[in-house]
């Protein structure tokens, strides 16, 4: 019986399917075009891998898939069509690409532990994001990791140039970083206190 019922519902889906393929090529004007993706989000396995297993600073809960996740939304979310891609892509020349990005005006966005070890997990020497330094105008000097019930903020700096005005949540990984001498412009956030959270609610704050 139950055999006979999932039959029947493959066989529903694959009739649905199949009138859907039917309609589009109807459209004339579908056919043959393609859609281009102005950005790209890197998904790597293998770094979810060395960050799942990372000791330190936080041993568990790293959360990479569901950043990735809220940065394709975020891009989506401004009607940017978005390719994933992994590390089997040609990244050929990637770091003077985000460098001409950024002297071209571009806004160049890196989240948490960027440019820190090489492709074999060796550390970086001398700073990090390694060789993108210059470009983003900061170094990290410190990172370390909050309880899962305390939250940082972000605060956004009155004069930033994004023009920047919400406040933003922080969990689980706050890094300090150094701005850069010839960084002509002031941080866009700085952050805030740090909030315990207790049954949902604030019980204190400290910085």
């Amino acid at each position: 019986m139950l055999w006979q019922l999932s039959c029947r519902v493959v066989h529903k889906l694959f009739k649905e399917v199949t009138e859907v393929g039917k309609a589009l090529e109807k459209i004339q004007e579908t056919i043959g075009t393609k859609t281009i993706a102005q950005v790209a989000v890197l998904y790597d396995r293998e770094n979810s891998w060395a960050l799942k297993d990372a000791q330190g600073p936080r041993n568990e809960n790293m959360y990479y898939q569901e950043c990735v996740l809220k940065q394709y939304r975020a891009l989506r979310e401004q009607g940017l069509n978005v390719n994933v891609i992994s590390m089997e892509h040609v990244l050929d020349g990637y770091e003077e690409k985000l460098r001409d990005y950024v002297k071209q005006g571009g806004t160049l966005v890196l989240s948490y532990w960027s440019g820190l070890v090489d492709a074999t997990d060796r550390c970086f020497l001398f700073g990090t994001p390694y060789r993108l330094m210059d470009v983003t105008g900061i170094r990290s000097t410190e990172i370390d990791a909050l309880y899962d019930w305390e939250e940082n903020h972000a605060v956004p700096n009155p004069s930033n140039h994004l023009n920047l005005q919400k406040t933003y949540r922080c969990n689980h990984l706050c890094e300090l970083l150094e701005v850069s001498d010839g960084e002509k412009d002031p941080p866009h956030t700085c952050f805030g206190d740090i909030t315990q959270i207790s049954d949902g609610k604030q019980t204190g704050h400290w910085r």
